[in-house]
């Protein structure tokens, strides 16, 4: 049964507008957030039993399965060197803090799933809509005057 309720999980988060812009901005594509869906949320599973839920060999499974946790590892290392080096908005650092704060007492049990999973989505779209206008600041300075570079955008030299 717990195979059938990870898949249920999975068809849920596709239907979630914000899943969907998460995971467009994410290091993930949907077959590994898939795969490592099934891994956590079923300690027992092998990677055999999650391929054949997936429609992939073991051998392929497990590859994915590792470059997610690496793309996981290099996301927090990023997320710690932004902190480390205050590259983080104060207003998102602090979202960022109450997320962490309802995962813990998630895990200790003082808080529902629902209530963390409701407070988090509130945050992330608060944090989203502040990202939202840093970027989209970004993106009208790069795509302006690209001065027919590759990949368009000033130099850091030509910024200053």
């Amino acid at each position: 049964m717990a195979g059938k309720r990870g898949l249920r999980e999975i068809k849920e988060l596709k239907k979630s507008p914000l899943m969907k812009i998460l995971l467009e901005r994410s290091l993930f594509d949907e077959k590994t957030l898939q795969i490592l869906l099934l891994y956590y949320s079923e300690k027992a599973t092998s990677f055999e039993e999650i391929g054949k839920r997936v429609g992939m060999g073991r051998s392929g499974v497990w590859k994915r399965w590792r470059r997610g946790r690496r793309d996981l590892e290099r996301a927090f290392c990023t997320l710690r060197l932004a902190l480390y080096l205050g590259l983080l908005d104060d207003e998102v650092a602090g979202l960022l803090l109450e997320d962490f704060k309802d995962y813990l007492e998630l895990r200790r049990g003082e808080r529902t799933v629902e209530e963390v999973k409701e407070r988090l989505e509130r945050r992330m779209l608060l944090a989203l809509r502040g990202m939202a206008k840093v970027y989209n600041g970004e993106e009208k300075f790069l795509s302006k005057n690209n001065g027919g570079r590759k990949h368009g955008g000033e130099t850091q030299k030509e910024r200053r």
